[in-house]
């Protein structure tokens, strides 16, 4: 797969993309020293600037500040890249700007000291040792990376193919999700990733730069960008390295990460990161619990959001930390779209503690959706009151117009956190006419959302938020303005975590 993606890029160069010329520009601008001569890379087209901080994302550049591929910082003095990007390259032959939205300022700017290229043919991954190391906080490598998981790509570059217009100067970013090896012809060694809308994905202009994954909240890195599937930008799936499979390579050479921290203790817990649920494939969602006294209760409750064009497809199971099996739901409700319940489970012959899983199989052909949040509340413990809560209560959002949907938070001490998260699903057929704004108990407002997106259909984003400054309890809102006219939707569900 690798010789045909180089074949690929080669092929588009000789077509007259605007890259030569950005390499010429870069190799007058160098004195003291050889120049690098990367091939052309991988880009984001579709995206949007990035929407929150990303401290070790790097721009790999000539040493005239010229940006050709991207990476992650992985530890303080290491970056994860694409082999491609780099092969040709050494010690003292390019650098990297670690920390910065924009490509050519901000962040800190290092020098390489060592280069080192993964020895199997098939792989395209790459490390680079930094001169000394940085104070950006790095990215920890994924622990697992599932078929329909919630995925985000990040890189800089021209946002069209044919390259006719400049790169951006601001770090882009691209929702997606991983597919079946069988739609990319990849293996073990790499990721598909999916093309919304049939012509949104990679590029040439972002080879090396990440995709990432969230696990209990936190990004992790699950992979670099590699290559495409077809002759144009997005109009098919794209390939990543896969870093869960390249993880202990990684480790024997810049030395193990961060383990991902334990679970808050209590007897419920949320996991609000989307899972696709591509059609006639089984997926799965985890909640970890610990510190939960005893066993589970006999009234055990599991809310569950689902959005599906045909729930009659779908049977939805809970799987306890021993293997026991609930079923939820099993190919009921027809043509019906969406679920939104909360089931009543007797889990009284279960220990609480250990993970659990929401396991939905499209048992038919057409349909597709995902996962969108769900809960587990398995009482018979002590565990301290939530501070959080959800709403799944339609909202219709007419046009022109503004729609407000509430949740009430009670019971929980002291201020909300610097890293809040709010999980938001819309549905409605022009996102960038939208403005979506979370308005705290005592009336300060945070915009999470101000008509990005343009012509996309709705909205599926976890946001972060700092609330430092705000009291948990109280009535927090979910404002969401119709800006332009033509387009009407609702609001979904949407969740405060605080």
């Amino acid at each position: 797969m690798r010789s045909t993606v180089k074949t690929l890029l080669a092929g588009v160069l000789i077509a007259g993309l605007s890259l030569p010329s950005l390499h010429a520009t870069a190799n007058a601008d160098v004195s003291g020293g050889p120049t690098p001569t990367p091939e052309p890379s991988i880009q984001i087209i579709g995206g949007r600037d990035a929407t929150e901080p990303y401290p070790f994302i790097a721009s790999l550049q000539t040493l005239g500040g010229s940006h050709f591929c991207g990476a992650a910082l992985i530890r303080s003095q290491w970056l994860y890249t694409a082999k491609h990007c780099i092969e040709d390259e050494g010690p003292g032959t390019f650098q990297a700007r670690i920390g910065s939205h924009n490509r050519t300022s901000g962040g800190t700017v290092a020098g390489v000291s060592q280069v080192i290229l993964h020895s199997s043919p098939a792989s395209d991954a790459a490390l680079v040792r930094l001169s000394s190391p940085v104070s950006h906080a790095p990215i920890d490598l994924a622990a697992a990376t599932p078929i329909g998981s919630a995925i985000r790509l990040l890189g800089w570059g021209a946002v069209c193919d044919p390259q006719s217009c400049p790169g951006p100067i601001i770090l882009q970013e691209l929702d997606t999700d991983i597919r079946p090896d069988s739609q990319c012809g990849t293996d073990q060694v790499e990721l598909c990733v999916g093309n919304p809308d049939g012509w949104r994905g990679a590029c040439y202009g972002d080879s090396g730069g990440p995709a990432l994954i969230k696990a209990e909240g936190v990004w992790r890195l699950a992979g670099g960008t590699h290559g495409g599937t077809s002759s144009i930008c997005g109009q098919g799936p794209s390939i990543y390295t896969d870093a869960v499979y390249h993880k202990s390579w990684v480790e024997g050479i810049a030395g193990p990460g961060n383990p991902p921290p334990p679970p808050p203790p209590g007897c419920s817990a949320t996991n609000g990161t989307d899972v696709q649920i591509p059609d006639l494939s089984t997926v799965e969602s985890l909640i970890t619990i610990s510190g939960c006294t005893g066993n589970a209760s006999a009234t055990s409750t599991v809310p569950v959001s689902i959005v599906h064009t045909y729930i009659g497809d779908l049977i939805v199971t809970l799987v306890a930390p021993d293997g026991s099996t609930y079923i939820l739901h099993n190919r009921a409700g027809g043509s019906a779209d969406n679920i939104n319940t909360i089931y009543t489970v007797n889990l009284s012959s279960e220990l609480p503690n250990g993970t659990w899983r929401l396991r939905v199989q499209d048992a038919a052909a057409a349909d597709a959706g995902y996962i969108n949040s769900w809960t587990l509340n398995l009482g018979g413990g002590t565990a301290p009151p939530p501070c959080t809560g959800s709403n799944g209560t339609d909202v219709a959002i007419p046009d022109l117009s503004t729609a407000t949907s509430t949740i009430t938070v009670s019971g929980c001490a002291g201020n909300a956190s610097a890293t809040s998260t709010v999980p938001v699903s819309i549905v409605h057929t022009y996102i960038g006419d939208l403005i979506v704004t979370l308005v705290a108990p005592d009336g300060s407002t945070y915009i999470l959302h101000n008509r990005a997106g343009g012509s996309a259909d709705n909205i599926n984003t976890t946001y972060t938020v700092n609330l430092s400054s705000e009291s948990r309890n109280g009535t927090w809102t979910l404002r969401v303005q119709d800006a332009a006219a033509a387009d009407t939707g609702h609001i979904d569900s949407w969740t405060v975590n605080l």
